[in-house]
């Protein structure tokens, strides 16, 4: 994926959530689990990048950050506080180079820092 592509996701990302909430529903769910997009971008063992999407554990995390904060955004747009914005992920790959609960633990206490439940 070239950069534009993730750039693009990500802004697909918050479209969803823009309709979602239009639709009236009350909340969504970012699936990055079960090896989807969003858990390859963090885990060492898919994402084999070098460049600001990959390499270091900060760089793989930046995905799953800006997917929540475009997220965020549109709900913030809209004002709308009681719309849920939900996160499922997967706590270890049991593989070499796989995500590890170190891991988990440390895209957690960035999470915290986020209004996500």
């Amino acid at each position: 994926m070239t950069n534009d592509d993730i750039l693009r996701i990500i802004k697909d990302f918050a479209y969803s959530t823009e309709l979602s909430l239009k639709a009236g529903y009350d909340g969504i769910e970012i699936h990055a689990a079960n090896n989807c997009l969003i858990q390859q971008f963090y885990s060492g063992y898919y994402n084999k990048r070098n460049d600001e999407w990959g390499g270091s554990l900060e760089k793989r995390m930046r995905f799953s950050l800006e997917v929540v904060d475009a997220c965020y955004y549109i709900r913030d747009k809209y004002n709308k506080t009681d719309f849920i914005i939900g996160y499922i992920l997967s706590p270890e790959e049991p593989f070499d180079d796989g995500i590890t609960m170190t891991e988990t633990i440390q895209l957690v206490r960035a999470f915290v820092k986020k209004p996500i439940q």
